[in-house]
């Protein structure tokens, strides 16, 4: 069942078997629009149910944001360039490495994201909601939550560059925090970096 947001974006709940990502619904003119495709076969039946065409958004190239992206008979899937490599080149893939703006009755702004969870991460900014993914969550180095300082500090820098007031980060509750609130706990994480140190442990 799809849950709003707003009067055009909705979204698929998160599940945990098969692990799978919240999947959100973007209504445009032509186009319904998905940020990230979910995981498994019933995330996918409620997708095939969408109006289409379908164009998608791929926040990364892990299976429970990714997996259903091959099986979506989407028009068109943007894909940052990890993912890229993971899924292959194709006519219907369109690889993002730089801002790229598309209008469909809405506005539509895709943007690589610096990320230490998930390298060749894109975030999309659509009716001031911005769509994460797992973009700003910590890697895992030898059992420990870590966040690679020199990324980080790229990660602060895209994020300036946005101007939604709501932050969208997927597997978190709540689903939609302020902006500020965002990006001074990110602020705070990269406060706590040591000198000469690669990673900033927590």
């Amino acid at each position: 069942m799809l849950i709003p947001l707003s009067h055009r974006i909705s979204y698929l709940p998160k599940s945990i078997s098969p692990l799978s990502a919240e999947v959100f619904v973007i209504r445009g003119k032509t186009y319904t629009w998905l940020f990230d495709a979910g995981n498994g076969s019933r995330v996918l039946e409620k997708l095939h149910t969408l109006p289409r065409p379908i164009r998608a958004v791929i926040s990364h190239f892990h299976p429970d944001h990714m997996g259903n992206a091959a099986f979506l008979q989407s028009e068109k899937l943007y894909l940052g360039d990890y993912a890229c490599k993971k899924l292959g080149n194709g006519i219907f893939v369109t690889c993002v490495t730089a801002e790229t703006v598309m209008e469909d009755g809405i506005t539509l702004r895709i943007w690589p994201l610096p990320s230490s969870h998930a390298k060749g991460s894109l975030m999309l900014e659509t009716e001031d909601f911005l769509f994460l993914g797992d973009g700003l969550y910590a890697a895992q180095k030898n059992g420990q939550r870590v966040y690679n300082a020199t990324v980080l500090k790229e990660t602060l820098k895209a994020l300036q560059k946005t101007t939604a007031s709501r932050f969208v980060c997927s597997h978190h509750d709540p689903l939609v925090r302020p902006r500020e609130e965002v990006l001074s706990e990110m602020q705070c994480i990269y406060m706590k970096r040591q000198k000469d140190e690669p990673y900033i442990l927590l």
